[in-house]
């Protein structure tokens, strides 16, 4: 039982992945679901325009695809964006 123990690499572990990946709700980052959240609520408490849960759920999904190869997609995008004069060829 030992040898199993010591097989194990400490960079696989669980623990230690935890600390280093960034945490997702739902399969995207919080700060995209707090802001497709409020824009589906706005729309539908202000406008009572259902059709845009439908959006909503395309924008989800989508945003779900991009951030499952990298978890920090849309952090990369907000700070590209704020620089898009100086990277702009």
């Amino acid at each position: 039982m030992a040898k199993d123990i010591e097989s194990v690499d400490w960079q696989v572990l669980p623990f230690y992945r935890s600390l280093s990946e960034q945490v997702l709700m739902l399969g995207v980052p919080k700060v995209v679901l707090v802001l497709n959240g409020l824009i589906a609520f706005l729309f539908v408490v202000n406008f009572h325009f259902w059709y845009i849960l439908i959006v909503n759920a395309i924008v989800h999904f989508g945003a779900i695809y991009l951030a499952k190869n990298d978890d920090q997609f849309f952090e990369c995008l907000q700070n590209y964006q704020s620089k898009k004069n100086y990277y702009s060829t």
